[in-house]
C-alpha cells in the first residue's frame, strides 16, 4: 500500500478504521487498542508526517498535510471508513471529516482542539511551536539532550497525570527517544494549533457521528470538548475517569470499550 507508511491489524474486508497518533508519537503508539478492534475491525495506524517513517516536507503545512492524508485514504480505503485521531491526530481527523464527510463512517477525537478562534492567540500559538522546532533542530535522536527536552516536554501540566505514574512516564518518553527531532520540528511548524483553520464556526455542520472522549484530570481539553458537543446533536463527550490528555495510554481496556461500542454498527 503506497503512500502514508501504515501498521495494519485485522483482515481487509472487515469494516474499516483509521487511527491518527498524536505529536512525537507514531502508529504503532495504538497498538493494543488496534489489536483489540481487529477482532471486528480492519484498522490502519499511520505514521504522521515528521513521525515514525513518515518524512515531513519543508513546505508542508496543515492543510496540504490534511489534503495528503485525504489522497492517501482514497487509495488505501476507497470505503466510508471511521476515523479515531488523538490530539495532534484528531486535529486532522476533523479537518479530514469536515471537507470529506462522505468519506467518514464515525469520528472520535481524543483530547483534540477545534483550533483558535483569537487571531492574536494564533499568532501567539505559532510563534510558541516555531520556537520549540527551533530546539528541536538542533537535536540528535537517541541523544541526551534529546532525552531532557522530552523530559521537559512530558513536565508541562498538561500531563500532570503521568507524573503520578513515574513507570509509564519513562516507558513512554523511552518509546520517543529514537524519533527524529530535526523532522519533529518541521511537524510542528506545518501543524502548529496556530496554523490551523478555526473549525469551531462550522461544528454544527459536522456530518459524521462524532465522540469526543476526554480524561477528566484534563481540565482544558475536558473544556473544549464541552464547547464542541454542544455545537450539534450528532457530538457527544465522553469523559474517562482517572485519566489525563492521553487517555489510550492511560486507560487503553476502558478507551477500547467506549471505541467498540461506539464503532458498532447500528441496527
Amino acid at each position: 500500500m503506497s503512500g502514508w507508511p501504515s501498521l495494519q491489524f485485522g483482515a481487509p474486508g472487515a469494516p474499516p478504521v483509521v487511527m491518527l497518533h498524536g505529536f512525537i508519537g507514531r502508529g504503532a503508539d495504538w497498538q493494543a487498542v488496534a489489536e483489540a478492534l481487529a477482532v471486528d475491525h480492519f484498522v490502519l495506524c499511520p505514521d504522521l508526517p515528521g513521525h515514525g517513517t513518515h518524512t515531513c516536507s519543508e513546505d508542508a503545512a496543515f492543510d496540504s498535510v490534511a489534503e495528503s492524508l485525504a489522497a492517501w485514504l482514497v487509495e488505501a480505503l476507497p470505503q466510508p471508513h471511521a476515523v479515531v485521531g488523538y490530539s495532534l491526530g484528531g486535529r486532522l481527523a476533523l479537518a479530514y471529516a469536515m471537507r470529506h464527510p462522505e468519506r467518514v463512517s464515525r469520528l472520535v477525537l481524543e483530547s483534540a482542539s477545534p483550533g483558535l478562534d483569537d487571531l492574536h492567540a494564533r499568532e501567539s500559538r505559532a510563534q510558541h511551536d516555531d520556537a520549540l522546532a527551533a530546539e528541536l533542530e538542533s537535536l540528535e535522536a537517541g541523544s541526551a539532550a534529546f532525552r531532557a527536552w522530552l523530559e521537559a516536554w512530558y513536565a508541562t501540566p498538561l500531563w500532570e497525570s503521568l507524573a503520578d505514574r513515574p513507570d509509564l512516564l519513562c516507558a513512554t518518553i523511552d518509546s520517543r527517544a529514537d524519533a527524529n527531532p530535526p523532522q519533529l520540528a518541521r511537524a510542528l511548524r506545518a501543524l502548529s494549533l496556530g496554523r490551523q483553520p478555526d473549525f469551531r464556526p462550522v461544528l454544527h455542520a459536522l456530518l459524521p457521528a462524532t465522540l469526543l472522549i476526554t480524561g477528566e484530570r484534563d481540565r482544558k481539553f475536558t473544556g473544549l470538548a464541552e464547547e464542541m458537543a454542544s455545537a450539534g446533536p450528532r457530538i457527544a463527550h465522553s469523559v474517562m475517569t482517572g485519566c489525563g490528555h492521553n487517555v489510550h495510554l492511560e486507560n487503553p481496556e476502558g478507551y477500547t470499550t467506549v471505541l467498540r461500542s461506539f464503532l458498532k454498527p447500528r441496527e
